[in-house]
């Protein structure tokens, strides 16, 4: 009996100095995305799913969020070491303004790879709304108070001088409904395109989409630093000719300062020498390319910076932290 323990001790010595099996993760990585079902959840999955299929050692999984800001705040906190957020929710957490921040100013968030964009789109029917700026005075739905389309629609109908006369809250459905019966002007999204809702809206009407002029988008984004100026391609609607002036938010691919330099290099890597299987994911994911970089927003790890050089793609150096 006491040779057998001994020899099992031995064992158990040994086995705790023998290297880990081939193929175990030497890091496990929790993806923040959002709720089921949407955009960003889609795409965190596809991201879990190429961080674990090309980068060795690691393996990630999507984690489901109340959205971008709760995946930044377990960044901030260290619960989380990689999400996708929206360039807005960047804006607010450097600058500790919003109400979300509760004042705080985060730190600890680096970009590694900019994803895809969300474009400010508009949709009319009255034949006598060709512009943005020829909402004023008129009824716009928005979808819910404070999204996207709300707050920053917001702020560009400011810029450019547009006063609604109301804005309407219903879903982008119904407000899609209200257009049609006559009972608003417009509606706003801020979406990938085509919004499958105004290409719905061109089978049983006459309406078209709205724009900005080259000289409003260049004082929008002026303005609001987390705005790129954007073109929708002609014909990706009906009566649409030519392309679209417009303005874009980004989703980006965020890590943990703490995060490897080494771990962050191949991660870059792997997002963007696989990136189809972002487009093949969702529609959006078409957006992805690796010169979308030079939209990051905020400062850059230097493990992605690293690969950047390397690729020979120019990226904003200054941001690099």
């Amino acid at each position: 009996m006491r040779i057998f323990s001994l020899l099992k001790c031995g064992l158990f010595a040994l086995t705790l100095m023998l290297p880990a099996a081939s193929g175990a993760a030497d890091l496990n990585l929790a993806v923040g995305s959002s709720i089921v079902g949407g955009t960003i959840h889609i795409m965190g999955t596809a991201l879990a799913k190429v961080i674990s299929d090309h980068v060795p050692g690691v393996y990630a999984t999507a984690q489901n969020t109340s959205g971008p800001q709760a995946s930044l705040q377990m960044i901030e906190t260290g619960e989380m070491k990689i999400g996708i957020v929206s360039t807005p929710i960047l804006y607010d957490a450097m600058e500790g303004k919003a109400k979300w921040t509760m004042g705080r100013q985060f730190e600890q968030f680096r970009t590694i790879a900019v994803l895809y964009s969300s474009q400010f789109q508009w949709f009319a029917i009255k034949p006598e709304l060709k512009y943005v700026h020829d909402l004023n005075g008129r009824i716009l739905n928005v979808s819910a108070p404070g999204a996207t389309s709300d707050q920053v629609g917001s702020l560009i109908n400011d810029i450019i001088g547009v006063k609604l006369g109301s804005k309407n809250h219903s879903t982008t459905a119904t407000g899609c409904d209200l257009l049609r019966d006559g009972r608003i002007d417009a509606v706003c999204v801020s979406q990938g395109y085509p919004a499958p809702s105004f290409t719905d809206l061109q089978i049983t009407t006459n309406g078209r989409m709205l724009q900005l002029t080259p000289e409003e988008v260049e004082k929008v984004v002026k303005a609001v630093p987390f705005l790129s100026p954007y073109q929708i391609p002609a014909n990706t609607y009906k009566q649409q000719p030519e392309a679209l002036n417009t303005v874009a938010l980004w989703n980006v691919i965020v890590v943990s300062r703490d995060l490897p330099e080494d771990v962050v290099y191949q991660i870059t890597k792997a997002c963007v020498e696989n990136s189809g299987a972002f487009a093949a994911a969702a529609a959006v994911g078409k957006d992805f390319k690796a010169e979308n970089i030079r939209h990051a927003f905020g400062p850059i790890h230097s493990g992605a910076a690293k690969y950047y050089r390397e690729a020979g793609i120019p990226f904003p150096e200054a941001q690099v932290k």
